[in-house]
């Protein structure tokens, strides 16, 4: 049986502990990981600015939900010695910490991980499978085997069954107006 191959778009947080729990399932897997900047750190963890903290404390940021200190032994085996759960550690260390996760679970010898330094734009299905697509204007990273990187097919029921290739007439909670209504949850 050939292993699965999972992309994930997006090497933030979310996607990085996606990969990270995906890896450490046990399973023989390829995870593919499309990120154009350095994985672990996305957007709220990018700072170099160490004076930027977490909001929440060391002892509630573990990547494992079954080992609620990990992030606070990391933290102290890797940059402060003296962290403790309550510890509100820098942005830029729980980058690090996240990245550092993904780094060990890919070392388990089920998973293969590749990282391409890119923006994946598109999804398209075809005859062999799934195509990601770079952007298609502007400099951007290529795969070292071309353009596209191919997965194998969708198996039945596990795609949806239109692509959301538009959002036109839909309604968000976010609106122009602050006093439009919305159809959202209640908050």
């Amino acid at each position: 049986m050939n292993e699965p191959v999972i992309a994930v778009i997006g090497g933030g947080a979310s996607g990085t502990l996606a990969a990270a729990h995906l890896a450490a399932s046990g399973r023989p897997m390829r995870l593919l990981m499309v990120e154009p900047g350095q994985v672990g750190r996305g957007i709220a963890y990018a700072t170099s600015d160490h004076r930027h903290r977490l909001n929440v404390p060391a002892g509630r940021m573990s990547a494992w939900a079954d080992d609620p200190e990990h992030f606070v032994r990391w933290l102290r085996g890797h940059r402060h010695p003296c962290a403790t759960a309550a510890t509100y550690a820098a942005r830029a260390d729980y980058g690090s910490y996240l990245a550092d996760v993904l780094r060990t679970v890919s070392q388990l010898p089920q998973v293969r991980l590749t990282v391409l330094a890119a923006r994946a734009v598109a999804l398209a299905e075809h005859h062999e499978g799934l195509l990601l697509s770079p952007p298609a204007t502007g400099p951007s990273p290529r795969p070292a085997n071309g353009s596209r990187v191919r997965a194998p097919p969708a198996r039945s029921g596990s795609t949806p069954e239109r692509s959301p290739t538009s959002m036109s007439g839909t309604t968000t909670p976010w609106s122009a107006s602050p006093t439009a209504p919305h159809s959202g949850p209640a908050r």
